[in-house]
């Protein structure tokens, strides 16, 4: 069970290396990375049947713990109907909700991301009007504005996304974002190491971690791990 088992290995956040490097451990063992999700995903990292891991809402950066609560407690009554249902039912704050809008985890609504940020700059002010009441008959209660056509955004857009506000890469490894490396010259992809045995070679890789050590002749040094799109290497 390679879905369930790297997916209780990412809800714990790892211990030696990153969450992304574990997660793209996962995906070269041919696991499918998906984007967290308001409608179904659960805060931890989950398993989406034997090929597919979902990012836990818990990746979301600077969410208060409380309106996760709340999200959940809402979501357990009662599924969300339409965006506004959703902004109408939470307790996130604009900024919050704005994050949640741009990483993804909103995509399974019927809008484009553009779109519902739109969407949330034009009714904010009613839907926080409209929480504070003691009363609510639902989303119909708040007029929302049909959102205009928008361009969504292209996948190096989503991407940088991604890494900014889950710090990860979940539709693409980060470094697709610095594509002119795979034109660069005189470079070799990790995987082909072992075929340069006492060569200099040029490597391009993103950081994984780094563990600081000492020689025989009590000198520091430091190890550090980097990854391409394909392979981890030291």
């Amino acid at each position: 069970y390679p879905a369930d088992f790297m997916a209780a290995v990412l809800s714990n956040q790892g211990e030696f290396y990153t969450t992304m490097a574990y997660m793209e451990e996962a995906r070269r063992m041919g696991l499918r990375i998906l984007l967290p999700d308001v409608q179904k995903g659960e805060m931890a990292f989950s398993a989406e049947g034997p090929h597919a891991i979902r990012v836990g809402l818990m990746q979301i950066k600077d969410i208060a713990v409380k309106h996760w609560e709340a999200f959940l407690e809402e979501r357990n009554h009662k599924p969300y109907e339409n965006l506004t249902d959703f902004l109408l039912r939470t307790q996130f704050n604009q900024a919050e909700l704005e994050t949640i809008i741009k990483c993804g985890a909103c995509d399974s609504f019927p809008l484009n991301r553009p779109q519902m940020l739109w969407i949330l700059k034009a009714t904010i002010s009613s839907i926080l009007e409209q929480r504070t009441r003691s009363s609510l008959i639902g989303a119909e209660m708040i007029r929302t504005p049909k959102a205009p056509r928008l361009r969504d955004y292209n996948e190096d857009q989503r991407l940088r996304w991604e890494v900014e506000l889950l710090d990860i890469g979940v539709t693409q490894h980060p470094l697709h974002l610095f594509k002119p490396w795979k034109q660069l010259r005189n470079f070799i992809p990790a995987k082909h190491l072992k075929d340069y045995k006492d060569e200099y070679v040029q490597l391009i890789g993103w950081l994984v971690t780094t563990k600081p050590s000492s020689t025989r002749k009590n000198e520091r040094m430091l190890f550090a791990t980097f990854e391409d799109t394909e392979t981890m290497y030291e």
